[in-house]
C-alpha cells in the first residue's frame, strides 16, 4: 500500500507540474512556445479606483498577439500604451498586442501596461490574484499577479518587441 500511496503522489505532482507548468512559483505561467513572467501590480489606494499590472510574455516560437488580459479584481482590465510627447503623458487602450516570434512583449513602468479599471477593494502590498492571458493562438494562460511596490522590479520603456512605445518619468499612477 505504501508503494501505491507514494506513486500517487509522484503522479498527482507530475499531473499538477505538467498542467500548472510553472504556475508553482506565483507569477509565472506558460503555454506552449509562451511564458509570462514578472507578473505585478503596484499597490493602490482605494475600492473603485484605478490600478496598474506589469509582465512580461517571452515567446520561443512563432508570433502570437496578447488579445486581453482577465482580471477578476477590477470591474475592467485595458491594455494600455504610455507615451511621452514632450512633457505630456499620451495614455492609449491598445486593442491587442503582438508578441514577436522568438522575442518579448513587456508590459513594465513607463510604458505599456494593463490599467485595472474600477477595483472592487485597494491593491495591498503583498497580496495576489489570479490574471488569465489570452492569446490568439496559444489560447488562456492562468497566472498569479502579485502586488507589490514598484522599487523592486526594474523599470522599462514598454518595449513591445524591438521597438518602443515610450519611456519617461511618470509622476502619476501607471
Amino acid at each position: 500500500m505504501n508503494g501505491l500511496v507514494t506513486l500517487s503522489r509522484s503522479t498527482a505532482f507530475a499531473l499538477l507540474f505538467a498542467v500548472g507548468g510553472s504556475m508553482l512559483s506565483a507569477g509565472a505561467a506558460s503555454a506552449g512556445d509562451l511564458t509570462v513572467d514578472n507578473v505585478w501590480a503596484r499597490p493602490s489606494g482605494v475600492a473603485g479606483g484605478n490600478g496598474a499590472g506589469y509582465f512580461t510574455v517571452e515567446n520561443k516560437g512563432a508570433a502570437d498577439t496578447l488579445l486581453k488580459v482577465e482580471a477578476d479584481v477590477s470591474k475592467t482590465a485595458e491594455l494600455h500604451s504610455m507615451s511621452m510627447e514632450g512633457m505630456v503623458m499620451k495614455m492609449r487602450k491598445l486593442d491587442s498586442a503582438p508578441v514577436p516570434a522568438n522575442g518579448k512583449l513587456v508590459f513594465a513602468p513607463g510604458g505599456n501596461h494593463l490599467m485595472l479599471i474600477g477595483l472592487k477593494a485597494p491593491l495591498k502590498e503583498g497580496d495576489t490574484f489570479p490574471v488569465t492571458f489570452v492569446f490568439e493562438h496559444a489560447g488562456s494562460i492562468k497566472a498569479t499577479m502579485k502586488v507589490q511596490q514598484p522599487t523592486s522590479m526594474p523599470m522599462g520603456g514598454g518595449s513591445m518587441g524591438s521597438g518602443s512605445m515610450g519611456s519617461g518619468s511618470m509622476g502619476g499612477m501607471q
